[in-house]
């Protein structure tokens, strides 16, 4: 009786041990995938208020050639 119980304290012990790496490698695991998450909404929002200032300077210059080309129209 004495030999089992060292052995079934050393089955628990590799359990806690072996939970524990588990626990740690998903954790690991959810942060890397929450982090991901935040880079990508963060680079969204870069990427969107990029193309809105490029449309606005697309506006300004089409506005520009507009009337341009309404003056050359104009002269012919």
């Amino acid at each position: 009786m004495r030999l089992k119980l060292p052995r079934v304290r050393i089955a628990k012990t590799y359990l806690v041990e072996a939970f524990m790496i588990v626990f740690s490698v998903l954790l690991a695991l959810m942060l890397n995938e929450v982090r991901n998450s935040w880079m990508e909404h963060h680079q969204t929002e870069q990427i969107l208020s990029n193309v809105q200032v490029e449309i606005i300077w697309n506006q300004q210059i089409v506005k520009k050639l507009v009337s341009f080309h309404n003056s050359v129209v104009d002269t012919i």
